[in-house]
Formats: C-alpha cells, sequence, structure tokens
C-alpha cells in the first residue's frame, strides 16, 4: 500500500466503483477518522456538497490531495 490512507467523508454517497479503483491502485482507504489516524491521511474523497474549511484542513497535516465526486 502507498504511506497513508484515503480518508473517504460521506462512504455512502461515493461509488464503490471509485472505492475500489483507490484500493486497485495501492491506496488505503478509511471510513472512520480520529486524532489517532488524521496524520496519516494523504488525501480525502469527499461529494459536492462537503464544507472544506481551514480549520478542516488544519486537522489533516500530512494532506497531499482532496478528490470530488459530482
Amino acid at each position: 500500500h502507498k504511506a497513508g490512507y484515503i480518508y473517504i467523508a460521506e462512504p455512502y454517497e461515493i461509488s464503490i466503483e471509485g472505492i475500489k479503483l483507490l484500493i486497485k491502485h495501492g491506496y488505503q482507504t478509511i471510513y472512520d477518522r480520529d486524532e489517532s489516524n488524521e496524520n496519516q491521511i494523504i488525501g480525502i474523497f469527499i461529494r459536492t456538497y462537503t464544507k472544506i474549511t481551514k480549520e478542516y484542513l488544519d486537522k489533516f497535516k500530512n494532506l497531499k490531495f482532496i478528490l470530488r465526486a459530482g
């Protein structure tokens, strides 16, 4: 697996095919985040209506990208 996790912010709103592609390409996906894993998250998969604020982003010290479905 690649170094880090992809956090699936709205798992019931994201196509399973999209999640399967991430896994196929070596990413680990997680559906729950907490302080113990926020530093391991390198990407977030969101839907169009997810609010991304500076305060939200500040929780993810190693974030490299955000994927938006929609």
